[in-house]
């Protein structure tokens, strides 16, 4: 029994989208796939979904080298992890997200119950605006911390700009904006280190993805100093991607 599938989306407040910047790589994309295994119009029973270890091990494969003697270190990892949301009215929100995962220990042993905190899920379910909404299979080829959060930033603004369209668009953020959601403010102090670690890295490993947009970015000065990014969303190919990662998938779960 899984509630995981390629097909999947992940469906989430921005406001938690742009809280992921204190979580490591691993932690990110853990969490994002079980986001992606709750349907937001009819939410799961008692907030819990369960997951095939295969499932995370396939999403894992083309980026990390998780196994088995990893696999109980990272859920636990998880279950440690802090996410600060700051909501629109201005109150900040301090919670564990997923504070309760039961699994097996021996290798035939695959299921995975995921419970998420009930503080979370209003940021999950029933979104009606603000939302940011993409396919799981996106983070297949995607590895690095900045490249996740950036490629939901960039998601997330495509989806505010033009819901669901197969048209390119721009959006700009302040540097100083980019340095809170990914972490940055007290590191990468400068500019090249975070043009080169935070964005052209990023932008290099989500366009070469099977993602279902891909970047590009421009400066933009005030005076002589650099203060905003410009960055471009393209959308690509949906199809061969999606069908693409679940023939993949398909041979993993088989083999």
């Amino acid at each position: 029994m899984t509630d995981f599938s390629t097909n999947n989306k992940v469906v989430q407040d921005n406001a938690l989208v742009n809280s992921f910047g204190n979580l490591d790589k691993i932690t990110i994309k853990l969490f994002e796939i079980c986001v992606s295994a709750i349907n937001p119009l009819k939410p799961p029973l008692d907030n819990t979904i369960f997951l095939n270890k295969r499932d995370l091990f396939f999403m894992f494969q083309n980026t990390e080298n998780i196994n088995y003697t990893r696999f109980g270190f990272y859920l636990k990892r998880l279950q440690k992890q802090v996410i600060t949301i700051k909501k629109d009215n201005g109150v900040v929100l301090s919670v564990v997200p997923v504070p309760t995962i039961q699994y097996g220990t021996r290798d035939d042993d695959q299921q995975v119950r995921i419970v998420f905190n009930s503080e979370i899920m209003p940021f999950l379910v029933d979104l009606r605006k603000n939302f940011t909404q993409y396919p799981i299979y996106d983070l297949y080829g995607i590895k690095n911390k900045y490249s996740l959060i950036l490629f939901q930033l960039a998601y997330a603004h495509h989806n505010r700009n033009k819901p669901f369209s197969e048209e390119f668009t721009h959006f700009t953020v302040s540097v100083s904006e980019l340095r809170e959601i990914t972490g940055t403010t007290n590191v990468l102090p400068l500019w090249s280190s975070l043009e080169q670690r935070v964005i052209k890295d990023s932008i290099d490993e989500i366009n070469h993805a099977w993602a279902s947009i891909k970047l590009h970015y421009e400066k933009i000065k005030t005076g002589r100093k650099i203060t905003h990014i410009k960055f471009t969303v393209i959308p690509t190919d949906y199809p061969y991607h999606s069908d693409k990662v679940l023939q993949l998938y398909k041979e993993f779960v088989s083999r």
